[in-house]
């Protein structure tokens, strides 16, 4: 299928960029940065007795560092991209992400200003939500394809097409996906249960359901 992948970070900036020629002559050059663990940027002992803009930073200067080396790799006349697994500022997650909000609030986020501009396209990975995440360069989360637990349920999922020519601002087409099966939280009383549920059978549109019943206990226990 011609798949590249770059699994891990090695001492060899040179594994981390990839070159690819297209039907139509041009070259491809992405620098890939796969997810990069805080706990190799900031050591434990930082963690321990440091404040959290001293974790942040240092964080961002290992990124910054590893970013700067993708760049490095750019070349004149190739469309120069770069595909990141980390989270930016302001990014909005998914319902599925609520354990990352200490992350998106304190420490571990980059700002859309440490991306090097010579990238003409930052493709993200890491939040599920789609959304622009940057300008300059232009970066995007197109998100997870499907609805990847209840969190995500009534998302519309997509992906992006991204047409780019050497020295020219990309183009972000979304294309929305109507693939997968979704996810759906009902709430229900417990007498209604059975009679909702058969209403739901109904539907016949494949959905996975999340039922949260509402049963009287409180009553109950003290009578």
């Amino acid at each position: 299928m011609g798949v590249q992948l770059v699994a891990e970070v090695t001492p060899r900036p040179g594994d981390l960029i990839r070159s690819i020629q297209t039907k139509g002559g041009e070259t491809l050059t992405v620098g890939a940065l796969p997810y990069l663990s805080e706990r190799r940027l900031v050591k434990a002992a930082d963690l321990l007795g440091g404040e959290v803009s001293d974790w942040r930073q240092k964080y961002r200067e290992g990124m910054e560092f590893f970013l700067g080396k993708l760049a490095a790799g750019f070349q004149p006349g190739h469309v120069n991209m770069l595909m990141l697994h980390a989270t930016l500022d302001g990014s909005q997650p998914s319902g599925s992400e609520k354990t990352m909000q200490f992350h998106l609030d304190n420490a571990y986020t980059l700002s859309p200003e440490n991306l090097p501009r010579a990238a003409q396209y930052v493709a993200m990975g890491h939040i599920h939500r789609p959304q622009q995440a940057g300008s300059a360069p232009l970066a995007h989360y197109p998100g997870s394809v499907i609805q990847l637990d209840f969190g995500e349920g009534g998302e519309k999922k997509q992906v992006n097409l991204v047409e780019v020519s050497p020295g020219q601002p990309a183009r972000v087409i979304p294309i929305p996906l109507g693939s997968g099966r979704e996810l759906r939280t009902i709430r229900v009383p417990l007498d209604q249960v059975e009679a909702r549920l058969e209403r739901e059978s109904q539907k016949k549109d494949g959905a996975l359901l999340k039922v949260l019943v509402e049963a009287p206990l409180a009553r109950q226990l003290r009578a």
